[in-house]
């Protein structure tokens, strides 16, 4: 019967006595299972019921057509000759219009059932489903953005750092391979690397002249306010080119064209100083050679035509 039956279910039980066997018969009313039932169980979506072990339905919380309530009882006795506890499929290959589990109590001659309306159980599963989607979707969709964004910025600062490497390999390549002095300074015109040319041209080398002032290099030959007209100029305009007269190691002057540029780092501060040096020595030789070879000349063929 279902909780709409006014009948009660009888549930003996003994009791241990010294003065002999007892039992204690107990009547419960269907509705207060049934009332708990309800507050666990939304009757949209599924039902419980009682029977006993022999498969005897005893009450059920909410009625249901007399042929689906009876093949469902018929699968459960079924299965209860095989199993405590299990889920139930209909007989005969018919269509489960619900999913049902049930379990016999080790305490009281009963077995519990329930079942759950598959169409109602499928609604709210899409339903929540949906809700999860509705949240899910737009942070995986964040995520991956994210991701290709992060990915991108990855990208370029790898580029650029492999052109940045670039660079400094070909600037080194210049650095060495270049036939001119080069020299590099700190902002206070302290000698921080020289280049193998600096080293041929001067005859000192690298670690005879770092943290030196290029000044060692002077021949004496320019006076002071030579000088002080090259700096004033390099200060204020960060750049300077001139003829120099500098001494080799071995104390042989040696003429260069020297370029002088002040290098600034990304605050705009001078950090250091570059000078390029090319020993025109051998030019000015060979000028001179030529000037002399035309006075020459110029005077021979004077004495011609006089």
């Amino acid at each position: 019967f279902d909780d709409a039956t006014l009948g009660f279910v009888p549930v003996l039980r003994g009791i241990p006595s010294r003065s002999g066997a007892m039992a204690l018969l107990v009547t419960l009313h269907p509705d207060f299972f049934a009332h708990h039932t309800r507050q666990q169980l939304d009757e949209a979506v599924g039902h419980t019921q009682w029977l006993r072990y022999d498969g005897q339905p005893l009450f059920r919380t909410r009625s249901l057509p007399a042929a689906l309530a009876e093949s469902l009882d018929t699968a459960i006795a079924m299965r209860l000759q095989q199993t405590e506890q299990g889920r139930v499929t209909l007989p005969g290959g018919q269509a489960a219009p619900m999913l049902s589990a049930f379990r016999a109590s080790p305490q009281f001659p009963v077995v519990v059932a329930t079942h759950l309306d598959h169409a109602q159980v499928l609604a709210a599963w899409r339903e929540e489903a949906q809700r999860l989607a509705l949240v899910v979707l737009p942070m995986l969709a964040t995520l991956l953005l994210l991701g290709v964004l992060t990915l991108r910025r990855q990208q370029r600062v790898a580029a650029k750092q492999a052109e940045l490497r670039e660079e400094r390999r070909l600037t080194s390549s210049v650095f060495h391979a270049s036939n001119d002095a080069i020299i590099v300074t700190s902002a206070t015109a302290d000698i921080l690397s020289v280049n193998p040319a600096f080293e041929r041209i001067t005859g000192f080398s690298a670690d005879e002249v770092r943290g030196r002032n290029p000044r060692m290099l002077s021949s004496g030959q320019q006076d002071q306010a030579f000088y002080t007209r090259m700096w004033q100029r390099l200060l204020a305009t960060g750049f300077w080119q001139g003829e120099l007269v500098n001494r080799h190691r071995n104390g042989t002057p040696y003429v260069c064209h020297m370029t002088i540029s002040a290098v600034q780092d990304e605050q705009g501060r001078l950090s250091h100083y570059v000078g390029v040096a090319r020993d025109i020595t051998v030019h000015q030789a060979a000028e001179k050679r030529l000037q002399l070879a035309a006075s020459v000349f110029s005077h021979a063929h004077e004495g011609i035509m006089i």
